[in-house]
């Protein structure tokens, strides 16, 4: 297992773009893993690079697929994407119905996995969904729950004093636990985004698998949405 994966996804041009007619391309890729920089000749090196024509599968099956797996076997694991507004976070955290993303992707994967589970497994499984805006945390499953403290403990790590925890058992149950949080959470209109997310959001799912035997295997996932990386009055 890797600590640390770093990847970078190239966006094609976006509607305003293309209407402006400038389409040269700022980046090259090379070798899978490179990315250049065409006018400043500048290399930077992932352990991989999407170019702007890879699909939602594609990233999954190179990003997704390993992070789940370690997950699955007991390891804490987190998925991010970092970026300026308009550069495709959400688009590639969630997607579409038809094109959809890697949370959507990833806790289908998970309960995939539960379900070819040996005679004898099983699993509890529980999720939490929260903003952080303004440097205050909001409990997206409890819009009354705002400006929860952080808190650290030896048992428990870091966590959100007092955040709501769900039970979830399907796919479905991920789904509208998505849809009730983001009802409330904080969006804002950019000249690069109608949509965009101006608070950072974290869906944690908490997973504890028991083997025949009584052991338990504890780990949990952090899938996160961050906002634009810049003041929303430069865009």
């Amino acid at each position: 297992m890797t600590s640390v994966r770093v990847y970078c996804r190239v966006r094609p041009f976006n509607k305003r773009e293309t209407a402006l007619g400038d389409l040269t391309t700022a980046v090259a890729i090379r070798n899978d893993t490179d990315l250049v920089f065409v006018d400043r000749d500048k290399l930077y090196t992932y352990d991989y690079c999407f170019g702007s024509n890879s699909s939602q599968e594609d990233v999954f099956n190179v990003v997704g697929h390993a992070v789940i797996g370690d997950f699955m076997d007991g390891f804490n694991a987190t998925q991010f994407v970092y970026g300026q507004t308009g550069a495709g976070k959400t688009w590639t955290m969630m997607g579409i119905d038809s094109q959809r993303g890697l949370i959507p992707r990833s806790a289908a994967l998970i309960f995939e996995l539960i379900a070819n589970k040996p005679d004898g497994y099983s699993c509890e499984i529980n999720a939490s969904y929260l903003e952080i805006y303004m440097e205050k945390v909001n409990d997206l499953l409890n819009p009354d729950k705002e400006n929860l403290e952080i808190k650290e403990s030896r048992d428990k790590g870091v966590f959100v004093q007092d955040l709501t925890s769900e039970s979830i058992g399907s796919l479905e149950d991920v789904y509208n636990l998505l849809t009730r949080g983001d009802k409330v959470r904080k969006v804002a209109s950019t000249n690069m985004n109608a949509g965009s997310s101006r608070s950072h959001s974290v869906l944690s799912i908490f997973l504890v698998q028991t083997d025949s035997k009584g052991v338990k295997k504890s780990s949990q996932l952090n899938l996160v949405d961050l906002a634009g990386s810049e003041r929303i009055d430069k865009t």
